[in-house]
């Protein structure tokens, strides 16, 4: 596998993304609403502490959980709206097949396509995560006498719970837009599949709390899907059936 041909197709589809208004929206509405409802578990959380104590921040960070499980959503549903757009927008304006055309092999074109919204979703999550560490703590601060995040709990949904649905979310809608009709379709299908995963997961975390037993077992479990997911987009995209789908 070539790497500047899988480079070519995402700076492609990177700009075309720069071009539609609509996606680009949705990257600043998904996460400024989750963030907001995260700070807002956050505030209430500061304000009904007591200050003092050397447990409090280990308080304050187990009773926020579902504030920074908020923030999971972010990277999964961007790469839901960014992936369901890329294969069906080039169907509907006739650039698919010039593409498919290239020399270029089907891991290429796959890979190509997958990273295209993968990135997008993964630096939007990782900086909505920053952002809520940020002012997170300048909530907390006056009540702690010190930072409130990032503790290694709230790291490890970023870096690697998120990360992993992202994936789930990228490559269930590779599989689903390669052989919808439209956007909307293809959008649809794939909060069906992605969305239930993603809850799961955030209901998984708020039950396993900082138990690392249970947490190391939902981390398996979602990294099994990831692995599967993956799998089956490799197995399932091939270019010909893109095209017999399409026409």
């Amino acid at each position: 596998m070539r790497q500047d041909r899988v480079r070519e197709i995402v700076l492609k589809d990177l700009s075309e993304l720069r071009a539609n208004r609509s996606t680009l929206i949705s990257l600043v509405i998904f996460p400024v609403f989750l963030l907001f409802s995260a700070l807002v578990q956050v505030q209430s959380a500061v304000a009904a502490a007591t200050p003092g104590g050397a447990d409090l921040r280990d308080a304050l960070l187990g009773q926020t959980v579902l504030a920074s499980s908020l923030l999971m959503f972010t990277a999964p549903l961007i790469s839901v709206v960014v992936g369901s757009t890329g294969i069906v927008l080039e169907k509907t304006n006739r650039s698919l097949e010039p593409l498919l055309a290239n020399p270029i092999s089907d891991s290429e074109l796959l890979w190509g396509k997958a990273l295209a919204p993968l990135i997008p979703a993964l630096a939007t999550g990782y900086a909505a995560f920053v952002v809520l560490f940020v002012a997170g703590d300048a909530i907390a601060w006056g009540t702690l006498g010190g930072p409130l995040y990032p503790g290694p709990f709230a790291l490890y949904q970023m870096l690697v719970l998120m990360t992993l649905l992202a994936l789930i979310g990228t490559f269930s809608t590779l599989i689903v837009s390669s052989r919808a009709k439209d956007v909307r379709g293809a959008q649809q299908i794939s909060m069906l599949v992605v969305l239930p995963v993603v809850a799961a997961a955030i209901v998984g975390v708020a039950l396993a709390g900082t138990n690392v037993d249970l947490m190391g077992i939902l981390t398996l479990a979602l990294g099994l899907i990831a692995w599967l997911v993956v799998r089956i987009a490799i197995r399932r995209f091939h270019r010909e059936s893109i095209l017999v789908n399409w026409q």
